[in-house]
């Protein structure tokens, strides 16, 4: 895949974490390649979700150095940033960040707004039967359980441009067949959008063949 993607994070270590030891992350100089599947493992409260924050602009708190291609991001303004995550980087947070107002259809249409539209509305509720969600599209984000609400998170991210898919514990609500299926659908969207896949978790290892293992 092409290298103006790739992130590469030199030397990095969140201002918190200072003076814990190193590990394959952390102060560390490491490329990300674009196109490729990582899985990042730590215990809670090692710097996962930081990772996710750093990547996509929202933390700052760092010492070191993150590029995205030759772009040293360090040096990217606000409204660069912006254009950053509205073009290549598209985020399921661990808090999920979605509009309790809003209905589940309408969460899930947001991302899509930006520029022309990734998908068809039809590509969309094809991804929705198949999370089983379908039945709750015209109800509010606020009166789903959590884990509906994470399936929404996740075709939100999905129903965009992207060349990065940052996912933080995006499964943690999740029985096994709809992690499966989520996971099968995640991996298939990537591919097609040939976007570098990025999933924090805490002990859930993936197939080895498909997914680069960091451990924090």
């Amino acid at each position: 895949m092409s290298d103006s993607f790739t992130l590469r994070l030199q030397q990095v270590l969140p201002i918190p974490l200072v003076g814990r030891g190193a590990n394959s992350i952390w102060h560390q100089n490491i490329s990300l390649s674009c196109g490729r599947n990582y899985q990042i493992l730590a215990p809670s409260g090692t710097g996962k979700s930081t990772l996710i924050g750093i990547l996509n602009g929202i933390r700052k708190d760092y010492t070191g150095e993150v590029f995205l291609g030759d772009e040293n991001l360090n040096k990217a303004s606000l409204d660069r940033w912006v254009e950053i995550r509205r073009k290549f980087i598209s985020t399921v947070y661990q808090d999920l960040r979605l509009f309790d107002q809003l209905t589940a259809a309408e969460n899930i249409s947001l991302s899509g707004g930006f520029e022309d539209p990734a998908f068809s509305k039809e590509e969309v509720l094809e991804w929705c039967v198949s999370l089983q969600i379908e039945g709750k599209l015209n109800e509010k984000v606020g009166k789903l359980s959590y884990g509906q609400k994470q399936r929404v998170a996740i075709l939100r991210a999905l129903n965009r441009k992207y060349r990065w898919l940052l996912m933080d514990e995006p499964f943690s609500h999740l029985d096994l067949d709809n992690m499966r299926t989520a996971f099968d659908l995640i991996k298939e969207q990537c591919k097609v959008q040939q976007a570098g896949l990025i999933i924090t978790g805490l002990d859930h290892r993936f197939n080895q063949d498909e997914f680069e293992t960091l451990e924090i």
